[in-house]
């Protein structure tokens, strides 16, 4: 999908990718703390630093990747299949 872009298009879509990135190598280690919360103020920092494709608004940065196709970020729901347990 990258290829066949707008030289404008793929420079989103790597700014947006390289977000993704760093918010799974930096954000995906952050841990809760009583008395502040990391993830939340990470999430601040991730949906500030984004530019080129804003995080929606509602959720944490962490409920979203990235789809080139659609030039923004998507839901992870609509990549997981409804979990129907087999009955015995």
């Amino acid at each position: 999908a990258l290829r066949t872009m707008s030289p404008e298009d793929q420079k989103m879509s790597f700014d947006a990718l390289f977000c993704f990135a760093m918010m799974w190598t930096i954000g995906g280690s952050i841990a809760d703390d009583k008395t502040v919360n990391y993830r939340k103020s990470f999430n601040a920092f991730m949906k500030g630093i984004s530019k080129a494709v804003k995080f929606p608004d509602q959720g944490e940065c962490y409920d979203f990747i990235y789809e080139p196709k659609a030039k923004d970020w998507v839901s992870w729901e609509t990549y997981i299949k409804a979990y129907h347990p087999i009955s015995e």
